[in-house]
């Protein structure tokens, strides 16, 4: 069963994902509100996926990104960030930051499980629209994290 950590600071759209994540696609999820708390939470739990929001209070998802990356202890956990940004520039600047995707919000409860598989490489997930989640692929391209690999 793949743990993944949602590290955001609005209560209630981690408990819609804890929801989404634990329910419907059967994963076991770890919750944390902030920068540092998440940080401790990936150190301590060692998650398959962090996904991070991009704006939070005290320590934003890039810092926070910065902090899990410096430990040795989470530094080779895949982390997506989550966010309502919609600019490519935008999107593409948080891609170039070395994570495994960005998920659009909002999220679609009934489709998160599907991209998350996708995301920690289960192979057979389908985002539920095309710019929804992008991932790099083996050869660095930018591709959905729906796309369907020959």
């Amino acid at each position: 069963m793949a743990t993944v950590l949602i590290i955001d600071d609005e209560p209630a759209f981690r408990r819609i994902v804890t929801f989404s994540l634990t329910t419907i696609g059967g994963m076991h999820v770890v919750a944390a509100s902030s920068g540092p708390e998440g940080v401790a939470a990936a150190e301590r739990h060692q998650p398959d996926l962090v996904l991070l929001d991009v704006l939070m209070p005290e320590m934003d998802g890039p810092a926070t990104l910065t902090a899990l990356r410096d430990s040795a202890a989470t530094a080779a956990i895949p982390v997506a960030f989550m966010t309502a940004k919609t600019d490519r520039r935008e999107l593409g600047t948080l891609e170039a930051m070395g994570v495994c995707g960005v998920l659009r919000k909002p999220i679609d409860p009934i489709t998160l499980p599907e991209q998350v598989r996708s995301l920690l490489g289960r192979g057979g997930a389908h985002a539920s629209a095309p710019d929804e989640a992008f991932h790099r692929s083996a050869h660095g391209h930018r591709v959905s994290a729906g796309a369907r690999h020959p």
